[in-house]
């Protein structure tokens, strides 16, 4: 009878886990996204947007990583950029199937993620990420 409670209690653990790991879309959509457009703007004339602004050679992006990134872990996500990192934000992230939902501070942004891609779209201003 001690063994099957044991049993019980361990399944239930499990089930309460596959649940948490799930809210996310697990493993499988974690990882980094590189950003692929901003805005209108695809990834060569951002950063030819960007080198055209002048300044130091140290602070002109030289790749799409430098721009912008997205990293996912489980029921939470990070958007950096090693340009401003006072643009760096954290915050929770929902999928379920191809639908994803962003939320910082309260504020919520949705999108799609499919084949390594996810999409944000707010208005009429959109970003896209491709996995790295």
């Amino acid at each position: 009878m001690k063994s099957a409670k044991k049993i019980m209690v361990a399944v239930c653990m499990m089930a309460a886990m596959m649940v948490v790991l799930c809210s996310c879309g697990g493993a499988k959509n974690d990882g980094v996204y590189v950003v692929q457009s901003l805005g209108g703007m695809d990834i060569q004339q951002l950063l030819d947007m960007y080198s055209g602004m002048g300044g130091d050679a140290e602070n002109v992006p030289k790749s799409a990583e430098d721009i912008m990134t997205l990293e996912i872990k489980g029921s939470n996500f990070t958007l950096n950029s090693k340009m401003d990192s006072s643009q760096n934000q954290s915050g929770t992230c929902e999928i379920s199937g191809e639908t994803i939902k962003l939320t910082i501070n309260g504020e919520t942004a949705s999108g799609t993620i499919k084949d390594g891609v996810v999409t944000i779209t707010e208005g009429e201003t959109s970003m896209t990420f491709k996995k790295k």
